[in-house]
This record gives C-alpha cells, structure tokens and sequence, in this order.
C-alpha cells in the first residue's frame, strides 16, 4: 500500500521519518515528503502523491506557513476521501488554530494521555490516541559520551558548560542569549554554547556579536560540529526556551532552566495555545517565576545542590526510561495499517 508522509518542521519531520522506515519494512510503499526546515515540496507534488494513497501521515509545524504543505496534504486527503493521521510533537500541538478545521475526521497521534485528552475535550470529531513521542525514546541513547563531546568542544574537567538552545525567531533569540549570557557573566570556568535551529533564517553575524561582546566565554557551535542533541552528554545545565531540547536534557537528567521574556511568552501562546510551558512546575526551573536569585539559581545547579537533585526526582518521574524502544512507532504504524486496509 502507498502511504505518503508529509512534514516541514525539523521535529516532525524526523518523527515521520522514522515511521516511514517502519512502513517500508513492513512492506508498504512511505512515500516521503518532509522538508526538515528546508525548501517544502510544491502542492502538484503533494497533490499527485496524496490523491493516489491509501492513508497520509502528517506533522503539525509550528506555524500557518509552514504549515502549508501539511495543511494542503490534508485538504486532498478529505477531497479524495483518503483517511489522515495528524502527528502531534509537543505539548499543546492540537490547539494550533490552523489546522482547527481539517482535524475533524482525523487520527490524531499524541504525546501523552494528558494531553490526549485535553484535544478530546477541544475535538470531539477527532480519533486522538495517546502513542507518545518515538524521537522521545532516542532521548535516553545519546550518540556521544560526555568525553567525546568535551572532546570536540575543547572543554576540560573544569568546565562548567552550559548550552543555549535556540528557536526559529531572531526577537526571541536575541533576548534569550543575552538573557542567558548575563546570569554566566560571574561564574568562574563557565563556558556558553549558543546552537541555532535549522528553521531559523536569520544571519549569524547577529548572534556573533553578542558572543563577541560577551563578558563570559562563549561561541556559536556549527551543527557541522555539534547539533544541541549531540552536545548534551557534555553539558552542565541548559537555559531554553520551550524548546524541545530541554525534553531530551530531561530524559538524560541533565538539569534545564527556562527563561521567558514577554516575547517569548507571546510566541508560545501563538504556537501552543497557552503561555505556559508544561515543563516547568513539573521538572525544569521558570525564571519568569524566579525574579531575584537567578544567579544564585544557576550557581546552585550547576554545583549539583538541591535544585539539582529535585530536578533528577522530577524527571525520573516525568520522562521515566522506556522498557523498550520503539513502542510509540509500532503503535501509530499499527493505526496506519488498520486503516489503511479497510
């Protein structure tokens, strides 16, 4: 059976990926149409593909434009009366208004219970099933062991080397990093790894300056070096915002601040559908929330005091170690096949 699968976010993109491998072994023909952040197929491509499919697959990218290949895949799915699947990557993925009115018939795949049944209440017309995150199971098997990333960072045992993660808006980013840069600028042996997305267009000339005048040592790491997943077994704390690397920091137990500028507040409402990020309250620190001592804050996980140890309790509660790997896959591919062959 052919099955197509389209994607334009990073995040999505991956997931599908990995479900059109589990397609194609079991015999199907996954006809891959995912943009990874980069130039999307043109609407005759994805029209030519969907209407001759028995099912299509479909990521949830984090805004209207980029959206427009999945948004159109599911347009000629309904049109032809082929049955779509949503992919739902992160907290908050159903309530993207976007996709609001072509999610009515759907499965829509899910990252938890929780949340499942929160896009039950919101769409009542839509199948939502809780299979979890299959990039979520990666998360626990970094690709490099702490000495080869410091290895490859230059980093001794006296490092203390925190990461900066950043999103796809260039507003968001600059606050962000220099936010970051300033709770470091006086804690002796620290180093700042600043790592730009793949969806983010901006010129990082913008970025440089700032590392150029920081008061504390950092840099740009090239995802030609290190992508932030592979930096992370090498990295003290993380200082995100909303992103999904502080999930993977998470699951390795690796202890993640969150900090929220009203901008960055703005832009997760935007996405989300809330200005609040799930992560925090449950695992990771909120700076928003934490006015007055965030130096003293930083200082503390970094030295492994009592924040630190929290957090470690939280995530293992939070992300626990899956028994196996695979088990969100087999379980959407399982939903595909069912539906495919009806």
């Amino acid at each position: 059976m052919k099955i197509t699968l389209v994607a334009q976010d990073m995040a999505p993109s991956q997931a599908l990926g990995l479900i059109a491998d589990k397609l194609s072994k079991n015999g199907h023909f996954a006809m891959s149409l995912l943009g990874n952040s980069n130039t999307p197929p043109s609407h005759g491509t994805i029209c030519t593909h969907v209407a001759n499919s028995r099912a299509i697959v479909v990521g949830m990218s984090s805004s209207k434009e980029l959206a427009q290949p999945e948004l159109y895949a599911l347009e000629v799915a309904r049109n032809h009366g082929i049955p779509a699947f949503c992919y739902a990557d992160t907290y908050g993925a159903h309530n993207r208004p976007w996709f609001e009115e072509l999610l009515a018939g759907t499965t829509l795949f899910h990252i938890s219970e929780s949340e499942a049944d929160k896009a039950r209440s919101l769409l009542p017309k839509t199948n939502v099933i809780a299979t979890g995150n299959p990039m979520w199971d990666d998360f626990f098997f970094p690709k490099f062991t702490r000495a080869e990333v410091q290895e490859k960072l230059a980093l001794t045992a006296e490092h203390k080397a925190v990461l900066c993660p950043g999103g796809k808006s260039a507003a968001v980013n600059v606050l962000h990093f220099s936010r970051t840069i300033e709770l470091c600028s006086d804690i002796q042996n620290l180093v700042v790894f600043l790592s730009l997305h793949p969806g983010d267009k901006t010129d990082p000339a913008v970025y440089q300056e700032l590392v150029d005048l920081a008061p504390v040592p950092g840099t740009i790491v090239p995802k030609e070096l290190l992508s932030a997943p592979d930096m992370l077994p090498g990295i003290n704390l993380v200082i995100e915002s909303a992103s999904t690397i502080g999930i993977e920091a998470a699951c390795q137990r690796i202890p993640v601040v969150d900090y929220f500028s009203s901008l960055a507040r703005a832009r997760l409402k935007k996405t989300t559908g809330s200005d609040q990020w799930p992560l925090c309250g449950q695992v990771a620190h909120d700076l928003d929330i934490y006015h007055g001592f965030e130096v003293e804050l930083v200082k503390d996980l970094l030295a492994g005091g009592g924040h630190k140890k929290l957090f470690v309790q939280n995530a293992e509660k939070m992300f626990p170690a899956p028994k196996e790997k695979g088990a969100a896959i087999r379980s959407m591919v399982a939903a595909i096949e069912q539906a495919s062959a009806a």
